[in-house]
């Protein structure tokens, strides 16, 4: 029986010991946060809740100052240390320094990339902008769809799916798209191959269209440290890894079942994807839900982070049974680190040597916070004889 709206919050709401872990990562030792975060903003006397906005990517610069990308104010909001807004940059419109659809921030070393409206604005850390520049692919047309970078500016990223050459008939379709690596002015640094795309459902009538990725469908994910670039498809529990020139280097892989999907499943999926959303962005969310067949397995994952410390972080796919997100991580070489449990709708953007940084909307209101999280670090993993 499906889950209403209400047991859903009242699961995802108790207590952080009932946190359950793939018996396939306990080798790993446990790292953990603690419950309170040690920034909350909005959680202030000066109730600057709303401050936040529609966060679309946050970073956190070495003197704990946090910068969020709102898209509800179309500006990058900058809040001290201790959460105080102190100032906001650009504003709605088409010129230099103004934004129509602020769709994602990323911290690339000293510099901040704002994608907007199919090109990359280039801020310093103190807000100031000084180019843009358009994401192309190897080939004439491709368009990035997903992107990461990292501390030197070295982007990896994937294309669009174009849905072409399909069969006539609406079903789960899942394509083959171009990664390449690139420089943070767009010219390209390496071509790494043609790899799945996203799971889709495609109605195909006189045309094709797409609602988009297929929900608990397997997205691909990527991340990109000092010198290795990451590409996963969450098929299973692998993650192929490149050297920056684009040579494969290896593959990170754990064992693990592939998990069946299960209606509570879908309806946290459905609870989780509608918040902080506005009405009519649901109201046509909810009417794609009816014409598409969900998929009978779940993906290993949904998403990556390399830390400050060069470790790849990959987040495990929560069954609806779990109330905590398993993240595990890896050395740069592909060696087991350690995992850790965190909060379930935290969307992580950021993870440094002693902190968690991310987004998490509120169960009941939708209101979209950001967070920082001490992170603590557990004993080694003994060694085996």
């Amino acid at each position: 029986m499906p889950l209403s709206r209400l047991s859903i919050v009242a699961l995802l709401m108790v207590s952080w010991g009932c946190a359950s872990t793939t018996p396939a990562h306990d080798d790993l030792p446990r790292w953990s946060i603690n419950e309170r975060p040690i920034l909350d903003i909005g959680d202030d006397a000066a109730g600057i809740v709303e401050s936040a906005g529609d966060v679309n990517g946050a970073t956190r610069l070495p003197d704990g100052r946090i910068i969020v990308a709102d898209r509800q104010s179309s500006s990058l909001t900058f809040f001290a240390a201790n959460g105080t807004l102190e100032k906001r940059v650009g504003r709605a419109g088409r010129g230099p320094g103004e934004f129509v659809h602020l769709s994602h921030l990323m911290r690339c070393g000293d510099s901040l990339l704002v994608y907007d409206s199919g090109k990359y604005s280039v801020y310093s850390l103190d807000g100031v902008l000084h180019r843009q520049f358009t994401l192309a692919g190897p080939s004439p047309g491709e368009r990035a769809y997903r992107t990461a970078c990292n501390s030197t500016g070295v982007l990896l990223s994937y294309g669009w799916d174009l849905l072409k050459n399909l069969p006539r008939q609406s079903s789960v379709v899942r394509t083959t798209v171009p990664y390449w690596l690139s420089r943070s002015d767009g010219t390209l640094l390496a071509t790494l191959g043609r790899f799945w795309s996203s799971e889709r459902w495609a109605s195909i009538g006189d045309k094709v269209s797409g609602t988009g990725p297929l929900p608990l469908g397997k997205q691909p994910v990527v991340a990109v440290g000092r010198s290795r670039a990451y590409v996963g498809f969450a098929d299973s529990l692998a993650v192929e890894v490149f050297t920056l020139d684009g040579v494969r280097a290896s593959t990170i892989r754990r064992d693990g079942p592939v998990r069946k999907s299960t209606s509570a499943d879908i309806e946290r999926f459905k609870l989780l994807d509608t918040l902080g959303r506005s009405q009519v962005d649901n109201e046509r969310t909810v009417a794609e839900w009816r014409e598409m067949q969900f998929p009978q397995t779940l993906p290993a994952y949904s998403s990556m982070v390399v830390d400050s410390d060069d470790n790849l972080w990959i987040r495990l796919y929560p069954e609806a049974s779990e109330t905590r997100a398993t993240w595990i991580g890896f050395t740069s070489d592909g060696a087991g680190l350690a995992q850790v449990a965190l909060p379930l709708a935290l969307i992580v953007t950021e993870i440094g040597r002693d902190y968690v940084l991310g987004t998490e909307a509120e169960l009941q209101t939708g209101i979209k916070r950001v967070k920082v999280f001490a992170l603590i670090r557990g004993a080694p993993a003994p060694s085996t004889p």
